[in-house]
C-alpha cells in the first residue's frame, strides 16, 4: 500500500484566472476557462468524482485524490464563471 501512495502522489488542481491546470505537480494538464462548460461533482456513499465537461461535448474525469475541498473551490469557480453542479 504504501508504495501506491508514493508512486501515486494527490496532486489536487490549481485555479488561475484564465486556465484550470490538473495534476500540477505530477502530470499537468492545463485547460482554458473558456473551454470548460461546467464542473459536475458526484457523490457517492464512499467517495466523490469530478467531472470537467468541456464546451466540446468531451467529459474530463479527475482521480478522487485530486478533488479539492468544495466550499472554497465552488467560491473559486463562481469567481471566473465556471458553474458547478453538485450531485
Amino acid at each position: 500500500v504504501a508504495y501506491l501512495l508514493v508512486r501515486n502522489p494527490v496532486s489536487g488542481v490549481r485555479l488561475f484566472e484564465d486556465r484550470l491546470v490538473l495534476s500540477p505537480e505530477f502530470r499537468p494538464h492545463t485547460v482554458q476557462v473558456c473551454d470548460i462548460d461546467r464542473i459536475e461533482l458526484i457523490s457517492w456513499t464512499d467517495s466523490t468524482d469530478m467531472n470537467i465537461i468541456l464546451r466540446s461535448g468531451d467529459t474530463i474525469r479527475l482521480f478522487t485524490g485530486d478533488i479539492p475541498p468544495r466550499e472554497p473551490f465552488a467560491r473559486a469557480l463562481a469567481q471566473v464563471g465556471i458553474p458547478l453542479e453538485a450531485r
